[in-house]
């Protein structure tokens, strides 16, 4: 009988799957220095302006805190802001950052090591998820590059987004490890699946720890989903509820986020007087609080009364409610030949691609 193996090596000894995995590491390596030669062989940084933007305070608040003191206030932005509150300057809350700190400032590594490796770490993660299902080896690869060169993973790290870089290199890792906790694995994964999220909290970006947490909300529904049709089908032979894994992941959430609370609190506390924070000061219309549900239809309660601020923002600082163009988009049937309707169902479509 033929044996089959989740991954390549896995019948052999630790140095033949540790030279497997470092051959991993240096293909991926090679792409990002195909991509990004001159941060990786070079030491250059990129030069837009969100991306000097992000820098500046952090060359004035590493000033101070060389002087021995944590800078806790900004007065260079606006009238003033918080500097851990904002997220504008959280030094020692994410570990990763601080090692990878280290070797950038004491050992000579290039500036955007932290960004290489992180890169570098999410392209490993999509080729262990990609690997559940037994790829060959090039396809896992491939699914990798197509993972690390999407055009809005590569904007992040051009335009200064690198906390939303770093934090959706943990998607990957918490995807397979969700998913071997609802096959029924132990608790070694709820405890990886408590630190990786537990580090994206702390790495500060809410908009994809928000998607990593959609993520874990569909595999865990689409889960119960599949035991409910299978005792439908054979309610004699159907397993039971997946009661165990869920309460697994659900501990695994509650410690991640114990884990970041030494961020999350202050985040809350400053939320409220943020201009992004508050409703009223330019929430976008896709984003309005539970309790605006019932003003869907006329969304201006709950947005700004200023135009958009740019021309392509039909999300941002707009009274435009979605709601209301899903309806639209639905009753343009394309079966209508008259022009108006044409009109309509060309405004519907570049709303439904745009979305």
């Amino acid at each position: 009988m033929r044996a089959h193996h989740d991954r390549p090596g896995a019948g052999t000894g630790p140095g033949v799957r540790l030279l497997y995995a470092g051959g991993i590491a240096l293909a991926l390596l090679i792409l990002l220095g195909l991509v990004f030669p001159e941060p990786l062989l070079q030491g250059r940084v990129f030069a837009s302006s969100d991306a000097e933007n992000a820098a500046l305070f952090t060359i004035v608040g590493d000033a101070s805190l060389a002087r021995g003191v944590y800078p806790q206030w900004n007065p260079y932005l606006f009238a003033g802001m918080p500097t851990f509150g904002s997220l504008a300057y959280t030094r020692f809350v994410y570990p990763p950052g601080e090692a990878l700190t280290f070797l950038q400032d004491r050992l000579g590594f290039p500036p955007l090591t932290w960004m290489l490796v992180h890169l570098l770490f999410g392209g490993v993660g999509m080729v262990w998820l990609l690997g559940r299902w037994r790829l060959p080896l090039p396809a896992r690869l491939l699914g990798a590059a197509v993972w690390l060169l999407q055009p809005n993973v590569v904007a992040w790290g051009v335009h200064g987004h690198g906390s939303k870089l770093v934090t959706a290199m943990y998607l990957p890792w918490v995807v397979g490890v969700c998913l071997d906790l609802l096959e029924g694995k132990g608790r070694r994964r709820a405890a990886l699946l408590a630190l990786a999220v537990g580090l994206q909290v702390l790495r500060g970006h809410p908009q994809i720890l928000y998607y990593t947490l959609l993520c874990v909300g569909v595999l865990v529904l689409g889960r119960w989903i599949a035991a409910w049709a299978a005792r439908r089908r054979r309610p004699a032979t159907a397993q039971g509820w997946p009661w165990r894994p869920t309460a697994a992941i659900g501990v695994a959430l509650v410690t991640a986020f114990l884990i970041g609370a030494v961020q999350l609190l202050p985040v809350r506390e400053y939320a409220g007087w943020s201009v992004r924070g508050s409703a009223e000061g330019g929430a976008p219309a896709t984003s309005t609080p539970p309790a605006g549900a019932c003003t869907r239809g006329s969304s201006r309660p709950w947005c700004s009364r200023r135009p958009p601020a740019s021309g392509w923002a039909p999300t941002r600082a707009s009274c435009r409610s979605p709601i209301i163009r899903t309806i639209s988009a639905g009753c343009c049937s394309p079966s209508r030949r008259s022009a108006s309707g044409r009109r309509r169902a060309g405004r519907s479509g570049r709303w439904r691609r745009s979305a």
